[in-house]
């Protein structure tokens, strides 16, 4: 390597690490001050703001790394790359195109929710060991209109998966105590009838091998592409039809003895929400967030997270002043007394 090719690569790898550095600081930093009960609702969410860019931002250099990583492996052809400008810290171009990324994620997210709301049904083993990625992808599953169950670590979801029946399996392949290939390959040898896809960080063009290879029926990559993940659901679940799902509290599942609270909760949810209609088509902003944080609280509460997971989409809207897309969600939640009603009897 002559001196010149030498002097351009310690150059890229400082501003590299520059970045990297740079991002994490505002993803800790940001993810700190959340914990912080004093903070407004405005910084809350300007902190979320801060985090989902810092991550995309991230996203994008990880990329760029994984593709010289190719080059390196010889899983890519080799090619040109230009590294002299690479200077993103001063780079305006580069930072607003961080900046559209936010604005589409945000959109994007919006409309799939809404677009993918109760579109199957079934029943979802989720084997996963990191608890954030737990709580968002059962979020995901839960809004598509499925049920879910989580396991920590293939171990756990061998065993679940052999005591109980479930309509998919989403396997993370990289886990503690027992992996997720080696958790497929068990599965598969005691007849497991579940069709069984993977969570992989892997984002080589080759994943589909490593994961036939594990006897896996398909793969999703992470970070997930929401519209890719409800695709796959679609495809392994049963479509939902025009009847109403029940929709069942999931404390009664471990503590039957709550049923009478529940229904009393059932029972008081439509006054609720015609309460929380009426604060909105008077314009009475300052009551609707009040009563709308209260649906969301009680719906978790009572064991109801598709209410609070429809909550914070209200809520998300207000915030960005799109207030035509409040209405249809209030009735979707005025709906959902119909299905808690089907699940008493």
């Amino acid at each position: 390597m002559d001196l010149e090719s030498e002097k351009s690569i310690n150059v890229f790898l400082t501003n590299l690490s520059h970045e990297i550095r740079t991002q994490l600081t505002a993803v800790q930093g940001y993810s700190e001050l959340l914990l912080h009960s004093k903070q407004s609702e405005d910084n809350r969410i300007n902190s979320v703001k801060t985090i989902i860019r810092s991550s995309r931002h991230l996203q994008l250099l990880i990329n760029e790394i994984i593709e010289i990583s190719k080059i390196q492996s010889e899983q890519l052809a080799l090619k040109n790359i230009d590294i002299s400008g690479f200077e993103m810290d001063t780079n305006e171009k580069y930072t607003k195109k961080i900046d559209d990324l936010l604005m589409e994620e945000i959109e994007n997210y919006l409309e799939l929710t809404h677009l993918y709301s109760n579109v199957v049904t079934g029943r979802v083993l989720l084997a996963e060991d990191n608890v954030d990625n737990q709580e968002l992808v059962s979020l995901y599953i839960r809004t598509a209109g499925a049920q879910v169950e989580v396991a920590n670590n293939g171990e756990q979801a061998v065993k679940m998966a052999l005591e109980n029946h479930y309509d998919l399996v989403l396997m993370d392949m990289n886990m503690p105590v027992m992996g997720g290939a080696e958790a497929v390959r068990i599965l598969k040898s005691e007849k497991c009838k579940a069709p069984v896809v993977a969570l992989t960080a892997n984002a080589f063009l080759d994943i589909s091998e490593h994961s036939t290879e594990a006897e896996c029926d398909d793969f999703l990559t992470k970070p997930l592409d929401r519209e890719r993940f409800y695709e796959v659901l679609q495809q392994y679940l049963h479509s939902s039809s025009n009847e109403a799902i029940p929709l069942r509290s999931s404390l009664l599942e471990n503590e039957p003895e709550l049923q009478d609270l529940i229904e009393k909760y059932i029972h008081k949810y439509p006054g609720m929400v015609s309460d929380l209609k009426v604060a909105f088509e008077n314009a009475d902003f300052k009551l609707f967030e009040m009563l709308l944080h209260d649906i969301k609280s009680t719906g978790g509460n009572y064991g109801f997270m598709l209410i609070t997971d429809l909550a914070v989409m209200i809520k998300t809207h207000l915030n960005n002043n799109n207030k035509n897309a409040v209405l249809p969600l209030l009735d979707e939640l005025e709906s959902l007394h119909q299905r808690m009603l089907l699940a008493l009897s």
